[in-house]
């Protein structure tokens, strides 16, 4: 899914029918699904979204343990599936 980082300023955005504000630092979630509209609330500074996607990343760690041809050799496992673990309190 569409992320975005806040490189500097202050701001809102609608993602649907939420309203979200955000500050540097911040990283969220746009869902494709939702129509998304930005605004600076800082009239005398300037605010800059960086905006990133983790498919790749995130289709190479869901590849089911399939294998496939690479550069390294034949058949070489592509990535190890990840299990989700309870973490202790």
């Amino acid at each position: 899914m569409p992320r975005r980082r806040v490189i500097e300023g202050r701001g809102t955005s609608r993602l649907g029918d939420t309203e979200l504000g955000w500050e540097r630092g911040d990283t969220f979630v746009a869902p494709p699904w939702h129509w998304v509209s930005h605004a600076n609330v800082d009239a005398t500074a300037p605010a800059c979204l960086f905006k990133f996607n983790d498919e790749p990343a995130v289709r190479a760690l869901d590849s089911g343990g399939r294998t496939r041809e690479t550069d390294a050799g034949p058949r070489q496992r592509a990535a190890t599936r990840l299990r989700p673990r309870r973490l202790a309190s």
